[in-house]
C-alpha cells in the first residue's frame, strides 16, 4: 500500500533513491546542469541545488525509503523546473515547526523545509500519518502566475496502518489544478484499496468534467467496498467546477467572516449495485483572498475557518484545521488550496 503512494507521487519524474550523502551530492549536480539548461543565472540554479540537498537530508535524517525526483515545467511559456521528494516515513508529525524560529537549529526537521519553503516559487506538501511525505517544489527563471498550492493532511483510525481515505490532485497542462478526495467505507486495507482505486482513475481521466469523472470511478469501484468522493477543477483564473457523491465535504472560505460558502452531492457511494444517480456540478469562483477547504467524514461538519487559515502555510493551516476538528475514532483527511 505504501508503495503505491509513492509510485503515484513520483509518476512523470526522473527519480532516485536518497541512500547517503552521494546520492544528494549527485541529486545537486543533476540540478545544477538542469537548471543550466533551462536558462536559470548562477543564483537560480543554485537555490535548486539548495532545496534538493534539505529535501534529501531530511529523507536521510527523518525517513526511510526516499527519493528525489525532478522534471522540466513550464508556465506561460516560462520554463521551470519542479523537484519532488517522496519517501515511507511516519510523515510530518509536527509541522508546526516549519515556522518556528526554534526549529532552524542544525540538524532539525524544521531547517530543511523552512528552506525550501523560502526558496522555491511554489510548495505543495501531501504528508500521511504513518504512511509517508511528498514534497513538490517549483521554481522559474523569470516572473509567472502564481498557481494555487495545496496541502493533503491525513491519519488513520486509531489501530489501523492505513487510512481509508485518499486524496490526490494534477496540474493539467493549462494550469488547471484538479483535485480528487475519496472515503472508502469501513475502515483498514480494504476501504484503502477503493479509495486508491477511485483516487487513480479520477487522476486519469482528469481532463473530463467532475461528474463525468465520478461516472468513471463509479464503474471503475464494481470490485471494491465502493467509496465517497469529490472532483475539484480549479482553472487558472479562479472558475470552480465541483461535483461530490456521498458525504464528503468542499468549502470555500473567505477572510470575511460569514462568507462561507458549501457544496454537496447526492447521498450515494460509487461502487454500489444499481445505476448511478445523475451528478450534477457546481460553479463557482475561488477569489484572490479565498481558501478551499475538501475533507473526509471522519473531520466535524463544524469545522469552521479563522484568521489562522490564512497567516499560516497551508500545511500548517491543514494541520491545525486536522487537529481541531477530528478524533482517532475515524480516519481523516483534509484537502486545502490556498
Amino acid at each position: 500500500m505504501e508503495s503505491i503512494l509513492t509510485d503515484r507521487w513520483l509518476r512523470g519524474f526522473v527519480a532516485e533513491p536518497t541512500v547517503d550523502e552521494a546520492s544528494i551530492s549527485l541529486a545537486r549536480e543533476v540540478l545544477r546542469r538542469d537548471a543550466r539548461h533551462a536558462g536559470f543565472d548562477e543564483v537560480g540554479a543554485a537555490a535548486l541545488a539548495t532545496i534538493a540537498s534539505e529535501l534529501g537530508q531530511n529523507q536521510i535524517r527523518h525517513a526511510r525509503f526516499g527519493s528525489l525526483g525532478v522534471r522540466d515545467i513550464e508556465r506561460g511559456g516560462i520554463r521551470g523546473i519542479e523537484i519532488v521528494a517522496a519517501d515511507r516515513g511516519e510523515g510530518i508529525d509536527d509541522v508546526a515547526r516549519l515556522v518556528a524560529t526554534e526549529a532552524r537549529s542544525k540538524g532539525s526537521l524544521g531547517v530543511g523545509l523552512a528552506a525550501v519553503l523560502e526558496l522555491a516559487g511554489e510548495v505543495d506538501f501531501d504528508v500521511r500519518l504513518g504512511e509517508g511525505t511528498c514534497v513538490w517544489a517549483r521554481k522559474f527563471v523569470a516572473p509567472v502566475p502564481r498557481a494555487r498550492s495545496i496541502a493533503i493532511v491525513g491519519r488513520p483510525i486509531e489501530g489501523e496502518r492505513v487510512a481509508g481515505d485518499d486524496a490526490g490532485f494534477v496540474r493539467l497542462a493549462d494550469g488547471t489544478l484538479v483535485l480528487a478526495l475519496a472515503d472508502g467505507l469501513g475502515h483498514g486495507v480494504e476501504a484503502r484499496e477503493a479509495a486508491e482505486a477511485a483516487i487513480s482513475r479520477a487522476l486519469a481521466s482528469a481532463e473530463r468534467s467532475p461528474d463525468a469523472v465520478l461516472l468513471d470511478v463509479h464503474g471503475a469501484l464494481a470490485r471494491t467496498r465502493g467509496a465517497v468522493m469529490s472532483i475539484v477543477r480549479l482553472a487558472p483564473g479562479g472558475q470552480l467546477e465541483i461535483a461530490i457523491s456521498g458525504n464528503v465535504s468542499v468549502r470555500v472560505a473567505s477572510r470575511k467572516q460569514g462568507a462561507e460558502r458549501r457544496f454537496a452531492g447526492p447521498s450515494f457511494a460509487l461502487g454500489m449495485p444499481g445505476r448511478a444517480p445523475r451528478m450534477h456540478v457546481e460553479h463557482d469562483a475561488l477569489g484572490p483572498f479565498e481558501a478551499l477547504v475538501a475533507f473526509s467524514d471522519g473531520v466535524s461538519s463544524r469545522l469552521a475557518s479563522d484568521a489562522s487559515l490564512f497567516s499560516l502555510p497551508p500545511l500548517v493551516a491543514a494541520r491545525k484545521l486536522l487537529d481541531d476538528f477530528s478524533d482517532a475514532r475515524d480516519d481523516a483527511l483534509i484537502a486545502l488550496v490556498r
